[in-house]
């Protein structure tokens, strides 16, 4: 049996003492080394396929994401086990296809529709794809919209266009949960009377659907936690008692909303006091500074030599919450230094490159927001120390901007490697798209400092605008010794 904290075996009998089924089970845990895995399919080839997927391979995906969440796997042995699934699936698919066309036939099932997409804001399908075979061992047909970042209307379209029963939407990070709310909103517009499930991590839980995703619907949006339980839902939607579980599923989720706006009510009550007295507490800059030249300038074709000492390794490995001195830190880090070492990511960097600087212009803070021509600015104020970056801006100052980016011509490259199953080398190509943003944002800071003629100006963060490419950084500065380094978020 598996020791309970660790992906490997203390004491590991020979493979050929192992069932094929127990084989790969340890290929999914430990990930990376594919050698043996179209042998060991073979030899449970009179086994049911969907059984092999349900069975072994996913139950090895589970430990892994028992392992994972106990901390003691990384996201990259994570990511190198999730290939190792698909590679699997992607061996099995024929005896699946096979298996299902003889299954329906034999049985003169009348097939149910689902369609499946990922939706924009997401790095991976490989759950989507877990649902979609699951779905198919459980009879209906899916329709699924291959590869990530999915638009809207191209889901809508295929769920009127085939006619579908159910429709799957799969996303695992936050931006992916705001795309969910316009999709959804969508089919509202439409008129649309088709049932919506959601999943995809831990972000799409149960209290958020309830909250942000089935008040944008007249009909039931679903959460369900993994491919099982969508199975399982899935068919009380299409089955005769479908009124009572949408019965169940609404007065679920309102009371959810109920209680959370409970909750809301009272802690924007001591929000509102403790918001007044951090005014009280913080003070504004007093005085505000003038920049010696005004103007803007753009900078391309940066040498990717003139950026690799500037790389912060330890940030890369956070993306990727391995410890950067851990043997997989150190591991990651060697990789990332080779890719960058090939030719043709060099030159995809070096030609995407671009830094658009000196935007300095007047500006005016009142403490909540500011002013910059016709421009307004809100800042978060935090609540431990009271300060706001408003009040690091005096009523009448000047503001800097400048705006950074390493990926101008990454994206055809990404979806290559996106459609190729090359997970591992997609992330990381993207992680290192933001390192080398930030790189370029400490070079953009030295040429913004010798405009402005001040030597004390740190960064504060700002929100770039939507669609902006991964590895972009948008930075506002302003002159002063007191301001703070003071990120909010950078996506």
């Amino acid at each position: 049996m598996q020791s309970e904290d660790s992906p490997k075996k203390k004491v590991a009998p020979p493979r050929t003492e192992r069932s094929a089924s127990d084989r790969l089970y340890d290929a999914v845990v430990s990930g990376g080394d594919h050698t043996f895995l179209a042998k060991d399919l073979e030899a449970v080839a009179e086994e049911n396929p969907l059984f092999l997927v349900e069975g072994p391979l996913m139950d090895g995906m589970k430990e892994v994401g028992r392992l994972f969440g106990k901390g003691k796997l990384f996201l990259p042995q994570v990511v190198r086990s999730a290939r190792t699934m698909k590679i699997a699936v992607d061996i099995l698919q024929p005896r699946i296809t096979a298996y299902l066309e003889k299954n329906l036939h034999e049985k003169g099932n009348q097939k149910k529709l689902a369609v499946l997409a990922t939706v924009k804001g997401d790095v991976h399908d490989i759950g989507k794809n877990i649902v979609a075979l699951i779905l198919k061992c459980n009879g209906f047909e899916v329709i699924d919209l291959g590869g990530v970042m999915v638009h809207s209307q191209a889901i809508y379209d295929a769920a009127i266009n085939y006619q579908a029963d159910i429709v799957g939407l799969s996303g695992l990070i936050t931006p992916s949960l705001k795309e969910m709310e316009g999709v959804i909103s969508l089919f509202e517009e439409r008129g649309s009377s088709i049932p919506i499930f959601v999943g995809g991590g831990a972000t799409t839980s149960e209290l958020h659907t309830a909250v942000k995703l089935s008040v944008r619907y007249s009909n039931p949006v679903i959460q369900t936690k993994d491919a099982s339980a969508m199975a399982l839902a899935a068919n009380e939607v299409v089955g005769p008692n479908r009124l009572t579980f949408f019965h169940e599923v609404t007065e679920r989720y309102r009371q959810l909303r109920e209680d959370h706006q409970d909750a809301k009510e009272v802690k924007e009550d001591s929000s509102s006091l403790r918001y007044a007295s951090s005014l009280e507490t913080s003070e504004q800059k007093s005085v505000g500074t003038k920049a010696k030249a005004y103007g803007m300038d753009t900078i391309t074709n940066i040498p990717l030599s003139d950026l690799l000492d500037l790389i912060n390794w330890n940030m890369y490995c956070a993306a990727w919450k391995v410890p950067p001195s851990s043997e997989e830190g150190v591991r990651l880090i060697k990789q990332a230094k080779a890719l960058l070492d090939e030719e043709k990511i060099r030159l995809l960097f070096e030609s995407g490159c671009k830094i658009v600087y000196g935007g300095v212009f007047p500006a005016k803070s009142d403490r909540l927001a500011v002013q910059v021509g016709e421009k307004t600015f809100y800042f978060l104020r935090d609540e431990n120390s009271g300060l706001c970056i408003a009040d690091m801006i005096a009523k009448e100052d000047t503001v800097g901007l400048f705006v950074t980016t390493s990926s101008l011509f990454l994206a055809p490259y990404l979806k290559e490697l996106e459609e190729q199953g090359e997970t591992m080398r997609h992330l990381s190509i993207k992680l290192l798209a933001d390192r080398l943003a930030e790189a370029l944002a400490e070079k953009a800071q030295q040429l913004i400092v010798s405009m402005w003629g001040e030597s004390n100006c740190l960064p504060t963060f700002a929100l770039p605008p939507q669609d902006i490419p991964p590895g972009t950084t948008i930075v506002k500065r302003e002159p002063s010794s007191a301001c703070l380094m003071q990120p909010i978020e950078l996506v």
